[in-house]
């Protein structure tokens, strides 16, 4: 038996496009390998290797391809969602160009890192980085930093009417709205804010509540002196009626007392005529009064 000694070369590695090949000696047997039927036997093994491989391939491709259609579907909505997006951010920054509104995000130290709309006066670098009370000065800073503060310690969001009197703006009241801002994990990172300015209704509020309380005090008046009308309607009434009660009991005694004075003026001296004329008046008196001599 004689052996063939074939030197083969196989790959080893490709870099950059530039294949690396080793000699490799390999004995074979050459009674074995020199046979027909040893070589069909090879070339339908390799066919078959060569099939799947192919098969291989074109399901590899068809993997491929389908990868390529769903990024292709995938970008396609991207896109649309980036425009979509593009034009709510359009319309949000028309809507707030000339809005009396501030937007912000302060971090745990209630430190500016972002905010919208700010005071035209006020640069970024005069914001960014600092705090309410390092910006601005005058009342009602301190309450909204104190405000910001509980809100970032409770977690839990909270909106308050605040006027400031400050140096850059006056007396503004603002209605600001605030909520935490939490982690993946659940931690507070900070705080999100809008204010709006709402002294216009604030001062129309107020005017509304003197008038209402104008009102109110005028119509107490009014009743206080309906009552005070109907008391004197009463009183002059109950006069009146006195007086003509008293009268109508004068009368008859002012009758008798005459008779009296005719019949009897050889018997009484005139001191004890005098006296029963008082005496009866008094008693006509105290009737029209109480009822009883």
């Amino acid at each position: 038996m004689t052996l063939l000694i074939i030197e083969t070369q196989t790959p080893m590695s490709i870099l950059k496009n530039k294949v690396v090949l080793q000699n490799k000696r390999i004995e074979i047997d050459a009674a074995e390998y020199d046979t027909v039927k040893y070589w069909k036997q090879r070339a339908l093994r390799l066919e078959k290797l060569v099939e799947a491989s192919i098969q291989r391939e074109q399901i590899l491709q068809d993997k491929l391809l389908e990868r390529i259609n769903n990024i292709e579907r995938q970008s396609s909505h991207v896109e649309e969602l980036s425009q979509i997006l593009k034009r709510a951010d359009n319309f949000l920054h028309f809507i707030l160009q000339n809005a009396p509104v501030v937007i912000g995000h302060q971090d745990k130290e209630l430190r500016y890192r972002f905010i919208y709309n700010h005071f035209p006066s006020l640069q970024e670098e005069d914001i960014i980085g600092k705090t309410d009370v390092e910006i601005f000065t005058g009342s009602g800073v301190k309450e909204s930093q104190e405000f910001k503060r509980e809100v970032l310690e409770k977690g839990l969001p909270a909106k308050r009417e605040i006027t400031f009197e400050t140096e850059l703006f006056g007396s503004k009241t603002f209605l600001i709205y605030v909520e935490p801002v939490f982690s993946k994990v659940g931690e507070t990172i900070g705080i999100n804010y809008m204010g709006m300015d709402v002294t216009d209704q604030v001062q129309k509020r107020e005017r509304m509540a003197k008038i209402r309380e104008e009102i109110a005090v005028q119509k107490a008046k009014e009743t206080e002196l309906n009552k005070t009308i109907h008391i004197t309607e009463e009183t002059m009434r109950a006069k009146q009626m006195l007086a003509t009660m008293s009268h109508e009991i004068r009368s008859p005694l002012s009758g008798h007392n005459i008779m009296i004075l005719f019949k009897d003026e050889n018997r009484y001296e005139p001191m004890k005529i005098d006296k029963y004329r008082s005496n009866l008046l008094r008693i006509g008196d105290n009737y029209a009064l109480y009822g009883a001599p």
